[in-house]
Formats: structure tokens, C-alpha cells, sequence
């Protein structure tokens, strides 16, 4: 179960790059192009997407008991799930991201 440690890790970054994408909405951060670009597209499309799938795969790993407990450390899903949390928290408040 590779691909699950992978997944969380992918996750974390996306998630890390959701957290830039907030600060630099609300701040004065200027980056090239290109950084600001990589950083929305990671940050407020795939970052939900990926957090959401990766919750769902652990949550089925768990329970069907396929060692993603020893796998994967438990910071990092304690971590990841915190993500999901503000991030849906996040959107729900500022729902036009999705309307936009």
C-alpha cells in the first residue's frame, strides 16, 4: 500500500499550497506568474479534491484493517484531516470560489 503513503504525502503538499493560496489572497505577496499560478491551480482545485479522496481511502483502509494505521503516521492524517476541516470551512464562508 504505497500509493496510500503517497497519497498522503500528496495531500500534504496540496495542502501546504492551499495555505499559501490564503495567505497570498490576503496579503501583498507578489510572486512571478508562473509561481502564483502553480500555486492557485494546486492550492484551491486540487487541494479539496485530493484531501477528500485521501480521507475517504484511509477511512475505507482502516476499516477493512489493511495496516494503513502502521503505514502511514498518525501526524500525518491528524494533519491532513485539520486541512480538510479549514478547508471546507474555508469555502462554506467564501462560497464565491464556488460560484466563480
Amino acid at each position: 500500500m504505497k500509493w496510500l503513503s503517497f497519497l498522503s504525502k500528496l495531500a500534504l503538499i496540496c495542502n501546504i499550497c492551499f495555505v499559501f493560496c490564503f495567505l497570498l489572497r490576503y496579503s501583498n505577496l507578489e510572486l512571478d506568474l508562473e509561481m502564483n499560478s502553480l500555486l492557485i491551480i494546486i492550492g484551491w482545485f486540487m487541494a479539496i479534491i485530493v484531501s477528500i479522496f485521501y480521507f475517504l481511502v484511509t477511512i475505507i483502509a482502516i476499516a477493512r484493517k489493511r495496516h494503513a494505521k502502521a503505514e502511514i503516521p498518525a501526524w500525518l492524517v491528524i494533519v491532513n484531516f485539520g486541512f480538510l476541516i479549514f478547508e471546507f470551512i474555508y469555502l462554506v464562508y467564501n462560497s464565491e470560489l464556488l460560484i466563480a
